[in-house]
């Protein structure tokens, strides 16, 4: 299951471009004007550790989700648990039929039939983990059509299921003893889940549009309907994909939220290991793009270009990412670059570069923040198996060292603390930091947190759209946002 699935996980991943504060290289020094409140104006320090803090965590989420991506259709899609919406995973339902067969000739009690009959059914329990249900075949031996079907109905306590079911249509020809002629035609799965579980149902089918030789499926067309609980803001999730062997493949999805807004995409994948991709965001902004995949060269690319519809800086965003993937160790490197074009006329622009290598028996990312306008960061991600950590370092254009440190769940939430201090020298000499913030953060990149500097406590919080807001001691406030010089 991708943890992210429900947190937008595509949408996330171009904001976190977005927002990053260090647009060094700038086409135009003076960056764009940054709308404030005028209670009061917080101090450099104060806004570079706050946007420090916010780009940092999106840096990390992109490359996670460009790496993802490019490693394969999978990557490119929403998936919750029991969806069917790749053909790999076409071809793993589809291996249900057989399985089912198999029971019902090991069971030697495949009866005769006379028109459409049931011809075997079974009620079984597992006796170690104690789940139950039940299988039957159903066939006719004048049309040569049968359907199998397979019910779950009893889970362990800490399984989140409920009720899992699969219904499978299938031609089976004139004769139960030759499985040659076997063709699966449809495949139907529903699971419901426990009542305070954020998935609610999950229902998916599979229709086959054409077979090989051996009659296994090489194109079909996939479905899924997913609704989700009231905890989240999420309501329902609606995929269509259709894959065709040799030939242009397509898949369209939409998410359906509580507000009564939506988020549409829609992705063609060529045979050649390329495609395109369009999106249109619950604000209307929309996104355009295309991607070349791992699996034919070991290099992957992205480019993808935004715009937006109501950010109040930003017009458009213009992306570019090039990956180059090690196949002896698994290991890549990626070079990014975006361009940010502002409401106000001018422009920015920033590299990162990102390294990953498998080091100590995790997977870790090295990235690389250059710029003229902001200084240089560097930090490090470690993925773990539930949790990923960022460790890294950034020193701004005056001199200011920033240490930063945070911790990042499977659900999208984490934390980040950052220290600031006068220079490298002060920190390596063990002076106390002139500035600290703790910020805990929600899946939709939301969150707060608290900054303490020169002896005054504020409070930070963060919008999912980017903006940030600081309140004095006194409930002064500043506006921000996380693009953009201060």
């Amino acid at each position: 299951m991708k943890h992210r699935a429900i947190q937008w996980k595509f949408y996330l991943s171009l904001l976190g471009f977005l927002l990053l504060a260090l647009s060094g290289c700038a086409e135009d020094p003076t960056g764009p004007g940054d709308p404030t409140d005028p209670g009061f104006t917080a101090n450099s320090e104060i806004r570079t550790a706050a946007q420090l803090g916010w780009q940092t965590l999106h840096q990390a989420g992109t490359q996670q989700e460009f790496s993802e991506m490019l490693a394969g259709q999978e990557g490119f899609v929403n998936d919750e648990g029991g969806m069917i919406n790749s053909m790999p995973e076409v071809r793993r339902e589809a291996q249900t039929m057989s399985r089912l067969r198999s029971y019902a000739a090991q069971s030697a009690r495949l009866g005769k039939t006379s028109g459409d009959s049931l011809i075997w059914f079974e009620e079984w329990t597992d006796p170690v983990s104690g789940t139950s249900g039940r299988r039957a075949l159903f066939y006719n031996d004048s049309s040569g059509y049968g359907r199998f079907y397979e019910t779950i109905y009893q889970f362990p306590p800490l399984v989140q299921l409920r009720y899992d079911s699969t219904e499978i249509h299938a031609y089976l020809g004139p004769s139960l003893a030759d499985t040659t002629d076997d063709q699966l035609r449809s495949l139907d799965k529903l699971s419901r889940f426990r009542e305070d579980f954020y998935i609610q149902e999950v229902a998916s089918n599979v229709t086959a549009l054409a077979y090989d030789e051996l009659n296994q499926i090489v194109s079909a067309s996939a479905d899924n309907r997913v609704t989700y609980g009231g905890q989240i803001e999420l309501l329902e999730l609606n995929q269509h994909a259709e894959f065709y062997e040799g030939a242009d493949s397509f898949f369209e999805e939409i998410l359906h939220y509580r507000d009564n807004t939506t988020l549409q995409k829609n992705i063609t994948f060529h045979p050649n290991q390329t495609g395109t991709f369009s999106e249109t965001w619950r604000d209307g902004s929309t996104v355009s793009g295309s991607f070349d995949l791992f699996e034919d060269d070991n290099h992957g690319a992205v480019s993808r270009t935004v715009n937006f519809a109501h950010h109040p800086l930003v017009s458009q965003l213009v992306q570019q990412a090039e990956f180059t993937y090690d196949p002896a160790d698994s290991s890549s490197s990626t070079a990014i670059s975006e361009v940010y074009r502002y409401r106000a006329g001018g422009a920015d622009s920033v590299a990162v570069g990102v390294e990953r290598r498998f080091e100590e028996g995790y997977w870790k990312e090295y990235f690389n923040v250059r710029n003229s306008r902001e200084g240089e960061s560097s930090f490090t991600v470690t993925y773990f198996d539930s949790y990923k950590e960022i460790e890294g370092e950034h020193t701004d254009r005056d001199g200011l060292f920033y240490l930063f440190n945070g911790i990042e769940y499977e659900d999208g939430s984490g934390e980040l603390w950052v220290k600031v201090y006068a220079s490298r020298e002060a920190y390596l000499n063990n002076e106390p930091p002139i500035l600290t913030l703790h910020i805990v953060y929600h899946p939709d990149g939301s969150g707060s947190g608290e900054l303490v500097y020169d002896g005054q406590t504020y409070q930070v919080r963060y919008t999912a759209g980017g903006e940030i807001e600081v309140v004095d001691e006194v409930g002064q406030r500043d506006r921000f946002s996380s693009i953009g010089g201060n």
